[in-house]
């Protein structure tokens, strides 16, 4: 990826595609996670339904799935994406200026089958830890 618009982009255009290819409506909001979650979870069942001998590899779906929970997770919590200049670093998001998430990670993790979809666990998990943690004083509204 080249720049944040670029994980913007690839987000909106992935959430458009699986509009159109399974009729879920990914709107950007926390609740749609626990929907990709889901998605998640029938794609990598039905890979290795049909798959023959070995599964099917998706893991080139992970950036996009990563770019929209990642567009998600900035959305609604406030953050911004990092993108490292080294070439084949992914990019990863940095919440409320306190959190720093590598969600291709996290999401190359799924595709693996090395852990089950969790976006939305995360997400509220994420979201209860900020309300616990009081603001840094530079954050705080006057």
């Amino acid at each position: 990826m080249e720049s944040a618009e670029d994980l913007v982009r690839l987000a909106e255009t992935f959430a458009s595609s699986i509009s159109d290819l399974s009729g879920e409506h990914l709107d950007f909001s926390p609740a749609s996670l626990a929907a990709l979650d889901s998605l998640v979870d029938q794609w990598l069942h039905l890979a290795e339904v049909y798959a023959g001998a070995e599964a099917l590899d998706l893991s080139a779906y992970a950036l996009p799935t990563a770019a929209y929970a990642g567009e998600v997770f900035r959305r609604a919590l406030g953050g911004e994406w990092y993108i490292s200049e080294a070439p084949s670093a992914p990019p990863h998001l940095v919440l409320a200026g306190r959190f720093r998430l590598d969600v291709v990670q996290l999401v190359e993790r799924f595709y693996r089958r090395a852990s089950p979809p969790s976006l939305w666990d995360l997400y509220q998990a994420i979201e209860r830890e900020l309300e616990r943690q009081p603001r840094p004083e530079s954050d705080v509204d006057p």
